[in-house]
């Protein structure tokens, strides 16, 4: 398994791991011990989270065992294609409220992201592909392994050893490298007003098939802002089906965080911001009675639009000033 440094490179100094860690798919089918395992789960165990709650929980199925084909069968087509040669699948959860006073953790999801990236950087320094995935049935999920309400489904991972990539599919042989990453200026602002400003974060659309944003359906409105009189709101709808609870991004319906590449526009000539933390907002924001207070804030609390029953659609409406 090669190196990620043997392809990318950093724009400042930082740790090797972890650019050399990367997401390979190609697994041997080999075995891993439950020693070797654990000391992964020990890695996790170590991140940090919000009053030390460690909300993060794992579940797992190991090849030969009487619970890898519940594990497996979650998955989606594509997945199983390559994953069937994995050693361990693991889903990984996050209690959504806190043990000692029973009080909603807003950052539940974020501290059990802390927990799977040092799971994942464990697995890579013991030479063990560790593969992060969303395409698995979320609601099968929580039924078949009877996950109580007050946790959220998160993610899945395959842990294997290394193998050839001529194990994997044709289309996938060809992806069976170190990507690489946008460069870190064009995620961070030390000023957020910037974004009205700076050329280097804004653009025209020239190309909206090369950001594809899976299933969202786009639809643009423009308001003047009463406030400043010059700046633009873009609304985005994001629908989804209710039976799989799930939003595009593969979290489920409470504090899901959506992080967009690109906000993409329908129409020509509309510029965009890359790179946007967004909050879904209320409907009623959406039709001009919003407060401004109320834009974009990273990390605000999820609302749906709309609601009805399994199997109806849901919105949620995306804002962001641009």
């Amino acid at each position: 398994m090669i190196k990620g440094s043997e392809i990318r490179k950093a724009d400042f100094p930082i740790e090797p791991l972890l650019i050399d860690r990367w997401s390979p798919r190609a697994m041997s089918g080999e075995e891993i011990s439950r020693e070797e395992l654990m000391q992964l789960f020990e890695a996790a165990r170590w991140a940090p989270s919000s009053f030390n709650a460690q909300q993060w929980r794992a579940l797992y199925g190991r090849r030969g065992t009487e619970h890898w084909t519940t594990f497996f069968d979650l998955l989606v087509e594509a997945n199983r294609a390559w994953a069937k040669n994995a050693a361990v699948l693991v889903l990984f959860i996050s209690r959504k409220t806190f043990d000692y006073n029973n009080e909603p953790s807003i950052t539940h999801s974020y501290n059990t992201g802390a927990a799977w990236e040092n799971f994942a950087l464990q697995g890579f320094r013991q030479n063990f592909v560790v593969h992060g995935m969303e395409g698995f049935d979320y609601e099968r999920a929580r039924i078949e392994l009877r996950i109580p309400d007050e946790f959220q489904v998160e993610a899945m991972a395959a842990v294997g050893r290394p193998g050839a990539k001529e194990l994997l599919p044709g289309k996938l042989q060809k992806r069976e490298s170190p990507n690489g990453r946008r460069k870190v200026i064009e995620s961070i602002f030390e000023d957020h007003s910037s974004l009205d400003r700076s050329e280097e974060f804004t653009g025209q659309i020239t190309n909206i098939d090369k950001y594809p944003l899976a299933s969202l359906n786009i639809t643009q409105r423009r308001r003047q802002d009463s406030s400043t009189g010059s700046a633009r709101r873009v609304a985005l709808t994001q629908s989804r089906d209710a039976r799989s609870g799930a939003h595009a991004c593969g979290h489920g319906d409470s504090d899901c965080r959506i992080f967009f590449d690109m906000l993409v526009a329908a129409s020509s000539g509309t510029k965009v911001v890359r790179n946007t933390m967004l909050r879904p907002v209320r409907a009623e924001e959406s039709t001009g009675h919003n407060n401004e207070s109320e834009s974009v804030r990273a990390g605000a609390p999820i609302a749906e639009a709309a609601s009805g029953p399994t199997g109806a659609v849901r919105s949620a409406v995306l804002t962001a000033q641009i």
